[in-house]
């Protein structure tokens, strides 16, 4: 499932027309039948708190893995920080959206 833009969404390598038409899946016997979630530049609050439950409980009960990637709105700037998922991340995220800049590098 691939949402390639805010009301759009793209399924690939379903079994079944009807496999998540409705979109992210909201029981745990649906999530469960997956090995990884990836999660790329969405926000926190694009699922509802009964859906980022079950991503915890994906990884913590099934084993599941979860990858997040960056982009514009991941991350910090997507609100995972201060998201129910936050301890499910290497590394403590800001609770705000934080802008980094790039510093040039120096000359050898």
């Amino acid at each position: 499932m691939l949402r390639t833009s805010e009301n759009k969404i793209y399924r690939q390598g379903i079994d079944d027309p009807k496999e998540l038409a409705d979109g992210f899946p909201s029981r745990i016997e649906d999530l469960f039948g997956y090995q990884a979630i990836v999660i790329g530049s969405v926000e926190a609050s694009y699922f509802t708190p009964a859906q980022k439950e079950l991503l915890q409980q994906f990884v913590d009960r099934r084993g599941g893995g979860l990858l997040f990637l960056g982009g514009r709105a991941s991350l910090a700037d997507g609100g995972w920080g201060s998201s129910n998922l936050a301890d499910l991340f290497p590394v403590v995220l800001p609770n705000k959206k934080v802008r980094f800049t790039a510093i040039p590098r120096l000359p050898r």
